[in-house]
């Protein structure tokens, strides 16, 4: 057997390895209080325990982990107790107490016998004092404030130590601490050390001690406690102390030098410093300063920012200081004020070199001169810039104008006649050749000392020349330019003339398509004319002339270019066919019939059915560009347009018929049909492009894939189209309409289930919306969802197939999913319905309601208090008036707090409560979500049921609460009577129509009937509704034998008493009407015009669809007896009969959309008919419109 020696200690037979001694690294705590036990932990590399083997049983092995360790000092050897090996790297063991105090080092032997020392690694002392602690308020100070450092000796559970420790308290920072002052007598023996700034001495015996200090200067400090033994086991403590400047004091200005002389008008450096009292710089504040000096020769002194304590400037100043007794200034210095306040030390300036002469004009700003004649007298004062006389200054000078009309040294360019110097003045005689309103004379003397004098008017002298300049060399057509001309005297000034009045100007051209009118006098002495040319041309000259002065000349060569795109004409065939090409052309013009040369040349093109196969046609360079293009959209006509940037150019009308039918479309309006019903189906012939052929005409076979319905021919399209009802005889899933024509064109439908909507097992249908049959859902981040549930829904006779889910927004979702997610991304109100499908093809419906709106705003039905259910129409405000309540909640049931609901009845009126918004009457809910308003019937006539209606104009809320009206007052109407007027007819009944419900009384003896021959017997009938009531005569009567007088007796009683109006007036009065042969006026309705053709009568008036009602501007042929206004629902059903007395061929009826009987008539479209009556009884032919009445929310969808 082999041995085999591991890197543990193996004591076994035959195997005796060499271990590598441990090697210490460290010992944690480093020293202990000799008083009481300290638990140490020796750290190291190689504390490796020994393994004994015995190598004739392998299984005795056994793990030797005795290592000892001990405290050693000058010889003596103290061991530790508890030692025990916690990892390869580290014992822990314990130091007994009553230890002398000393340095010691630290021995490990192994198992193995190997050992190691730690030389002088642990202190045991005679306390309990682990580290220093320093107190103080950790603050920025300011400077010279002084600073209390508190020193306490603490044991590791930081309890203080009572023990006069000496210590030594340090200040150090990036300045050295060079402003630290240490005041005396904190320490026990306190005494400053002389290599740093630092003190040393004793604590208190109390462990505790302090010390007292300032910085004279801002400075960042640390304060550092340390033993003053440096091998001491006392661990020391440290503690940071800004000191910062105190407050702004003032603002220092320092001069470039002590004493100061400046020179008058020379800039010098100013350096600007913001100080605390103490004559700390500030670096962390800012201030802005304004400058003046003491003299006053200068107001424009800087402003200088102080930025970061520190600012600098470059100023100058202007007068000199003098120290004779007389002087208002013997000496200068600088102030600062504003956001800091200072002075400089004071300075002296001296007078600067003379730089400048003043110029003194004769006549001052007055002085007036002709070119080159009378002369102008010049004084010339020699001065500093400042206004210091040079009384020794003799230059001959040199004179000048800013125009060139004056050189003295350069005769015949004007003159300048002058004396000699006299104590810094010089005196001149000048003349000048150029005219101007200002001409300005210039001084030299040639080593750079110049002057300028005052403006001189030098006027003109009388016209001699012209010319004449475009100021545009390429303007484009009808765009204006400038003709400037001059006219000059001469001298080459601008002569005086006036071309806006004697002194026209006249432009002649030859090409007779320019025109100019004089605009204005330039500064520059050019007279403009504003000039347009219509013709574009390479070139043309126009002759300028003034035959005031005989004077004439020309302009130069002028291209005149087109001007800006105008129109675009297109060219293309009348008719082409879907997919066709076809070749379009395009002619570019500016407004005055130019081809459009220049310019931009790329233009966006595009139809209306945008199909069109380019995007961009290019112009070349006479404006022009062909095309061969395609349109896959048929539309008659399809507008082919041209344009850029948005503006339109050009279009041409191109009808685009479609190809050859390629395919048939197979439209169905849900995915489901009902067996024994009729669908509808709309087949449409297509072309390859999908355009509907509409000339397509040929019979056409529609079957259905699974024969779940009879095949029939259909042949009846129109336009393309064909309308059919389908009627599945036979249930079943995933049938689909096949269409097909004899020359192999077909098409089919999407998948349709054909159900059985009677069968005897059917499924039962369960939608739920979030779980409730009727629910609100909030709109986040534009969109509400609500999770749609059919779980509920159970199977028949057979198993639930899948589910059809319609949104009822023209959504349809199919799915066999129990359930599916719904979205609306707009408030109202949704009624999402559900079709359970088993495998027998059996269908069942379900149906639910979910309010959608912002949260916050109301959403569901809307809660209505009527305060008393009956009231009394006409009456008094306690009969005519109740309080009406609102309560609503947003889509989280939350109260819809201070939002607007809008009101409508039907009947009455809103009396008090509500605000017109211009979309209806709205009342303001509280913040409980509530709100109440005044109803009332104190102004209408009618009886009946008042519905009061409540919502939100998205439809996202309503609801809706009736009352009682009572007490009609209203006296019925004859809304017409059929025969009436001229009639040859035989007659065996006459029918009259009431506006409202009749008593049910003996009519006969109310009704009388005459003709030629008398009298005639009558009977009557009143019909079930009791608006109707039909005279029976006794024998047929013929219209053509005379005339015939109906009379209905004033007697005659609405159901709530109230005696018949009579012939349609105010009071009570019998009723007649004639018919037979009588005249015939021959009247007709010549016009009825509505005044909109939407409106909305919810009390809130505005304009068009807001409009409470509808007026109509009605005109007859003469004037009538009576207009009559009449109005019929969709049904044709008569719902408002009004005879209005007429007094003009021409009038204004109004409806203000209310029935007969007073009620505002439900939304939808309306007939309005409008004839006359004339004076025998004859109704004419109506003039018809239609109207539609809106209402902005309800509860349907």
């Amino acid at each position: 057997m082999r041995q085999v020696c591991s890197t543990f200690a193996v004591l076994m037979a035959g195997c005796s390895p060499a271990l590598s001694p441990p090697d210490l690294t460290d010992i944690e705590p480093a020293w202990g209080y000799n008083g009481e036990e300290t638990t140490v932990t020796i750290r190291g590399d190689g504390l490796i325990p020994g393994v004994r083997l015995v190598a004739s049983d392998p299984s005795s092995a056994s793990v030797d982990a005795q290592f000892t360790a001990a405290l050693v000092q000058e010889g003596s050897l103290t061991p530790l107790e508890g030692v025990s090996l916690d990892t390869y790297g580290a014992l822990s063991a314990r130091v007994p107490r009553g230890i002398v105090p000393g340095l010691y080092s630290v021995q490990v032997i192994a198992p193995g016998g190997e050992q190691d020392t730690l030389a002088n690694a642990f202190t045991v002392t005679d306390t309990r004092a682990d580290h220093l602690a320093i107190q103080l308020d950790a603050r920025a100070y300011d400077v010279n404030e002084t600073v209390i450092v508190e020193i306490s000796l603490l044991d590791p559970d930081d309890d203080v130590v009572a023990l006069d420790l000496p210590v030594v308290v340090e200040f150090s920072s990036e300045t050295n601490a060079a402003g630290v002052t240490i005041d005396e007598g904190g320490l026990i023996d306190q005494l400053e050390l002389d290599d740093r700034v630092a003190v040393s001495g004793r604590l208190d015996p109390d462990g505790t001690g302090w010390v007292a200090f300032t910085s004279a200067i801002p400075d960042n400090l640390w304060v550092t406690v340390t033993p003053a033994e440096t091998d001491s086991p006392v661990r020391d403590d440290a503690a940071f102390v800004p000191f910062t400047p105190g407050e702004l004091d003032r603002v220092r200005i320092d001069l470039p030098s002590e004493p100061y002389q400046a020179v008058a008008g020379e800039p010098f450096p100013v350096v600007l410093t913001l100080r605390d009292e103490f004559g700390n710089l500030l670096d962390d504040q800012a201030a802005t300063v304004y400058l003046r000096e003491a003299c006053g020769g200068n107001n424009n002194l800087p402003t200088v920012d102080i930025v970061g304590g520190r600012g600098s400037t470059l100023l100058e100043v202007h007068r000199a200081t003098d120290v004779s007794p007389s002087s208002l200034c013997p000496a200068n210095a600088l102030t600062a004020y504003g956001g800091a306040t200072g002075s400089s030390q004071e300075f002296q300036v001296s007078p600067a070199e003379v730089e400048e002469l003043t110029l003194l004009v004769a006549g001052g700003q007055s002085a007036e001169v002709t070119a080159g004649e009378p002369e102008l007298n010049l004084i010339v004062q020699a001065s500093d810039p400042y206004g210091n006389l040079a009384h020794d200054y003799q230059r001959a000078l040199h004179f000048t104008d800013d125009l060139g009309g004056l050189d003295s040294d350069n005769p015949g360019q004007g003159q300048a006649l002058c004396r000699p110097w006299n104590n810094g003045l010089l005196s001149c005689d000048i003349a000048m050749n150029r005219a101007a309103a200002q001409v300005v004379i210039t001084a030299d003397d040639g080593l750079g000392v110049s002057g300028r004098s005052s403006p001189v008017l030098v006027n003109p002298g009388p016209p001699t020349s012209m010319d004449a300049a475009s100021r545009a060399s390429q303007p484009q057509a009808g765009q204006s330019y400038s003709v400037a001309v001059r006219v000059l005297d001469a001298w080459g000034n601008d002569a005086d003339v006036d071309p806006s009045g004697p002194d026209r100007l006249e432009v002649i051209d030859p090409a007779d398509s320019t025109s100019c009118a004089y605009s204005r006098l330039e500064a520059s002495g050019a007279h403009l004319l504003d000039c347009a040319t219509t013709h574009a041309a390479e070139a043309i000259t126009l002759l300028v002339e003034m035959p005031s002065h005989n004077l004439s000349t020309t302009t130069g060569r002028v291209d005149i270019l087109n001007g800006p795109l105008d129109s675009v004409i297109l060219g293309a065939p009348v008719e082409v066919t879907a997919g066709a090409s076809f070749t379009i052309s395009a002619e570019a013009l500016d407004a005055y019939g130019n081809p459009y040369a220049t310019g931009f040349r790329d233009l966006d093109i595009s139809d209306t059915t945008g199909t069109l196969s380019i995007a961009t046609v290019t112009l070349d360079g006479a404006g022009t560009a062909s095309e061969s293009v395609s349109i896959t959209g048929a539309a008659d006509p399809t507008v082919i347009t041209v344009s850029s940037g948005g503006q339109e150019f050009g279009s041409v009308d191109v009808v685009v018929v479609a190809d050859s039918v390629d395919h048939f479309d197979v439209v169905m309006q849900r995915p489901w049909a009902w067996v024994g019903e009729a669908t509808a189906v709309t087949i449409v012939a297509q072309d390859g492009y999908d355009n509907t052929v509409a000339d397509y005409s040929d019979e056409v076979t529609i079957t259905s894939s699974r024969g779940l319905f009879v095949s029939e021919r259909v042949s009846s399209f129109d336009a393309g189209q064909a309308d059919v009802e389908l009627t599945w005889d036979t249930p079943g899933i995933s049938d689909r309409v096949r269409i097909a024509d004899d020359g192999g064109v077909t098409g089919s439908s999407t998948a349709i289930d054909a159900l059985d909507g009677e069968c005897a097992s059917p499924p039962t249908a369960g939608l739920l919306l979030d779980g409730l049959s009727e629910t609100a859902s909030c709109i986040f981040s534009g969109q509400a969802s609500v999770t749609a549930d059919f779980s509920t829904s159970a199977a028949g006779a057979a198993d639930i197939s899948h589910f059809h889910l319609s949104d009822s927004v023209g959504g349809f979702t199919r799915t066999a999913s129990s359930s599916t997610t719904l979205s609306f991304d707009t408030a109202g109100l949704y009624r999402p319905e559900l079709v359970v499908v088993d495998d027998d093809a059996c269908g069942v419906v379900a149906d639910a309601v979910v309010w959608v709106n912002e949260k916050g705003y109301p959403a569901g039905a809307i809660t209505i208090g009527v305060a008393d259910p009956t009231r009394t129409a006409g009456g008094a405000p306690s009969d005519a008036d109740t309080t009406v309540s609102f309560a609503a909640v947003d889509c989280a049931g939350d109260p819809a707090a201070n939002v607007d609901l809008y009101l409508r009845t039907d009947l009455g009126e809103f009396a008090s409560g509500l605000t017109a918004t211009g979309s209806g009457l709205a009342v303001t809910l509280n913040s409980a979500g509530e709100g109440s308003v005044m109803w009332s019937a104190q102004n209408t006539d009618h009886d009946g049921t008042a519905t009061i209606s409540a919502g939100v104009l998205s439809g996202a809320a309503f609801g809706a609460d009736t009352l009682t009206v009572e007490g009609d007052n209203t006296r019925p109407e004859v809304a017409w009577i059929d025969p009436s007027g001229v009639t040859d007819a035989l007659v065996d009944e006459v029918t009259i129509g009431f506006t409202e419900p009749m008593d049910d009384v003996d009519y006969d003896s109310r009704v009388a009937l005459s003709g030629p021959d008398g009298a005639v017997t009558v009977s009557t009938s009143l019909s079930a509704a009791r608006t109707e009531l039909t005279v029976t005569p006794d024998h047929t009567l013929d219209g053509a034998v005379g005339g015939f007088l109906i009379e209905l007796s004033s007697d005659v009683r609405d159901d709530s008493g109230n005696r018949m109006a009579g012939r349609w007036g105010a009071g009570v009065a019998d009723f007649t009407s004639r018919f037979g042969a009588v005249g015939d006026e021959g009247l007709s309705v010549s016009a009825c015009t509505p005044s909109v053709a939407h409106f909305t009568p919810d009390g809130d008036d505005g304009a068009a669809e807001e409009a409470d009602d509808v007026d109509l501007a009605v005109s007859a042929t003469a004037t009538p007896s009576y207009w009559v206004l009449e109005v019929f629902d969709g049904n044709g059903d008569r719902v408002r009969t009004k005879h209005s007395a007429a007094s003009a061929s021409s009038t204004t009826l109004t409806w203000s959309g209310r029935a007969d009987n007073g009620v505002i008539v439900p939304a939808g479209t309306y007939t309005v008919s409008v004839s006359t009556v004339d004076i025998y009884d004859n109704l004419s032919t109506g003039c018809e419109v239609e109207v539609v009445i809106l209402e902005r929310y309800s509860a349907t969808r």
